[in-house]
């Protein structure tokens, strides 16, 4: 399951601020400040429900270029493990650069050879229980890349939280809007 504060728009379809900042500003500055009270309010919500227990460690899915980690992504893994008193750590390595447009392609199969295998971790895994973030969730390949590799690590539970869900992509509603 992912977990997101909102969902979020393309500014064709429903243009906002939320939408806007999350898709055009957070990537290559630092907004932490912005989406900090949408993600302590859906963390509480997720504590409340007893979804947050257990947890070992935090960490981000990385940019799609290599080596590289979404300015407000980092700080928003810093500020959840310092409120949930976890460690944070940057686990997840981009190995191989992906397109930011390849996340349009229509076709899921073309999408997911798109990611397959362009990241790696960065180390032996000994936490059992991750708590992942990402920026936006399109067609979730890229928490199902995240994820495999971490369950691949010995990682037996991952919780997926995103800043935003597409609400166009969302048509099997597998997806929750918590917040």
């Amino acid at each position: 399951m992912v977990y997101a504060p909102r969902w979020y728009y393309i500014m064709d379809v429903k243009p906002d601020d939320y939408s806007h900042k999350l898709c055009y500003n957070s990537k290559r500055s630092d907004c932490l400040d912005y989406f900090w009270p949408h993600v302590k309010r859906m963390l509480e919500e997720l504590r409340g429900a007893g979804m947050l227990t257990g947890l070992d460690l935090v960490t981000v899915i990385p940019s799609h270029g290599i080596g590289g980690y979404s300015p407000t992504l980092d700080s928003l893994g810093r500020r959840i493990s310092q409120h949930l008193t976890l460690p944070y750590e940057k686990i997840i390595s981009r190995v191989r650069v992906t397109r930011t447009d390849e996340s349009r392609i229509d076709n899921l199969e073309g999408r997911y050879r798109a990611v397959s295998g362009s990241m790696e971790l960065n180390r032996p895994l000994t936490e059992k229980n991750v708590l992942l973030i990402d920026d936006v969730k399109t067609t979730g390949i890229t928490i199902l890349e995240a994820k495999k590799i971490l369950l691949g690590g010995g990682v037996e539970n991952t919780l997926t939280i995103c800043l935003g869900i597409n609400a166009t992509e969302d048509k099997n509603g597998q997806l929750q809007e918590v917040g």
